[in-house]
């Protein structure tokens, strides 16, 4: 049992030796680790500094190139002024040659729309003008029809009631109205129907 006490011994010593080394190490490495970080940022810091210099006085170099830059080429009416110049001719002449043709096209659009538009509305006027000389017609041939059943009523109404149709009978009033419409009705689907075919 010696042993297995021993064994557990030896394990618990060196987890305690094991647990204290490492807060040992720890403490140490704080210590000198806190002043080499700190040397360390200061130097980082100046470095920063130094750049932050560096980098100002880059700024303030490319303003000075830029305006010369700009000088240069001000004073320069050599080939690059020229070229813009030709470039902006060319642009003109082109502009005005696609108007002259933009105005010649649009011309002959408007003649030809000009001359369907005409040509559509005269087709509607005659389809108007047929739609109307149809529905009259529509209106006369019933009327027709009424006149005949009238007619027809009259008729038989003095036949029921003499058993004849004589001559005084076909002359009267009544009659004579019935059958003048009629004439004058079917003279006027003659004249529709010459109408219709001119159309």
């Amino acid at each position: 049992m010696k042993t297995d006490k021993n064994i557990t011994d030896k394990k618990s010593t060196a987890k305690k030796t094991a647990t204290k080394k490492p807060v040992v190490k720890k403490a140490a490495a704080k210590a000198p680790a806190s002043k080499t970080k700190k040397t360390a940022a200061t130097k980082t810091t100046e470095s920063k500094k130094v750049v932050a210099k560096k980098v100002d006085s880059k700024k303030v170099a490319p303003a000075k190139a830029e305006s010369t830059f700009t000088e240069e080429v001000k004073k320069k009416t050599g080939f690059l002024s020229k070229l813009i110049d030709n470039f902006a001719g060319n642009v003109k002449e082109g502009a005005i040659f696609v108007g002259e043709k933009v105005a010649e096209t649009s011309a002959k659009a408007y003649v030809a729309g000009t001359e369907i538009v005409h040509e559509t509305s005269d087709k509607i006027h005659d389809f108007t003008e047929k739609q109307a000389l149809h529905k009259e017609e529509h209106k006369i041939e019933e009327r027709q029809t009424t006149l005949t059943h009238a007619f027809g009523q009259l008729c038989l109404a003095q036949y029921l009631e003499s058993g004849s149709l004589p001559k005084s009978f076909l002359t009267t009033k009544p009659i004579d109205t019935v059958v003048a419409e009629y004439k004058a009705n079917t003279e006027r689907l003659l004249e529709i129907e010459t109408e219709l075919e001119n159309l």
